[in-house]
């Protein structure tokens, strides 16, 4: 499990089985970062054992057919701002639920934007999207058109404008510096 994933809680698909009687299947994929135990322990605690898959590692291929059979990719995130999941999976048509610190420029109004700690927003929302089938194409729509804007040009330029933000700032560092901290 990617770090991101690996903070997931199954509590929000025990909400929304237990309000709702709304069964969503849950598919963990990516390598483990020290929390998949967690997890699992925690699905098997609440029962959702028929409900959540782990599937490790998976090939690109395998990757795409996730994203394109996919209802939504639910992606509450600590980590940021740049994460490619949301963004392939507006490139294949897959809604997303996210919100990513510093991620705001990246997602627009493509993504449903949650708190990546309230479990019980991010239950809300798949909930909405689940039930409003507008919601859902439109977030697909806008996904699509957003993955669009998201060449690998554009991933350069903003680059090079990054280092050119960074550029007054890094003249002010001494390459010979005559200070000493204890000074």
């Amino acid at each position: 499990m990617e770090p991101q994933e690996s903070r997931a809680d199954p509590t929000r698909i025990l909400h929304l089985k237990q309000k709702y009687n709304l069964r969503l299947p849950v598919v963990f994929t990516g390598s483990d970062q020290g929390n998949e135990s967690y997890i699992r322990q925690l699905v098997q605690t609440l029962q959702l054992d028929d409900q959540v898959f782990f599937l490790g590692h998976v090939s690109r291929p395998a990757l795409r057919v996730l994203y394109q059979n996919a209802f939504i990719l639910c992606y509450p995130s600590f980590f940021g701002p740049l994460n490619l999941p949301p963004l392939e999976a507006f490139a294949l048509g897959c809604p997303v639920i996210a919100d990513i610190p510093g991620a705001k420029q990246e997602l627009g109004d493509a993504a449903m934007l949650v708190n990546p700690a309230n479990e019980f927003e991010i239950a809300e929302a798949l909930k909405s999207v689940r039930s409003d089938s507008a919601k859902r194409e439109s977030l697909i729509a806008r996904g699509k058109e957003r993955a669009r804007r998201f060449t690998g040009s554009d991933f350069a330029n903003g680059l090079f404008d990054l280092l050119d933000e960074f550029q007054p700032i890094r003249r002010c560092w001494s390459a010979d510096s005559q200070f000493s901290v204890g000074s």
